[in-house]
């Protein structure tokens, strides 16, 4: 019989970067829907023309637009952010974990400062810089 052990991290979030990395992340659903109506487009439009040339080219203009909001979005988000945030989106990202070691890239010695002094009564193996 295997036994499994749960594990966890306290991620040191504020409100305020929770809301920026919020808007951050949300702000690439422009990208996917731009995408995903650009094929639709792309399908429409060369059903209508009989001509994928010209559904390939407004399925691209569809897609290409998607960028303008995507671009306002990142900025919104930028906008959030106060002096000692580290990054509009994650402060810190899970890489891997092999047995029981985790590896985690931060985005910040701050962060990296903050995280540690959270997770405090966790074993943990030497600190890189990379």
């Amino acid at each position: 019989m295997r036994t499994t052990k749960t594990s966890w991290w306290e991620i040191p979030y504020c409100s305020s970067c929770l809301k920026h990395k919020a808007s951050f992340e949300s702000a690439g659903s422009w990208l996917v829907a731009g995408f995903l109506f650009g094929i639709v487009t792309w399908y429409f439009a060369a059903s209508a023309s009989n001509s994928g040339l010209i559904g390939f080219i407004a399925g691209m203009i569809l897609l290409l637009l998607s960028f303008w909001p995507y671009r306002q979005a990142v900025k919104v988000a930028k906008l959030k952010m106060k002096p000692e945030c580290c990054s509009p989106g994650s402060a810190v990202r899970y890489i891997e974990w092999h047995g029981t070691m985790h590896t985690f890239v931060f985005e910040s010695k701050s962060y990296l400062d903050s995280f540690l002094s959270s997770n405090s009564g966790k074993k943990r193996s030497d600190i890189k810089e990379i």
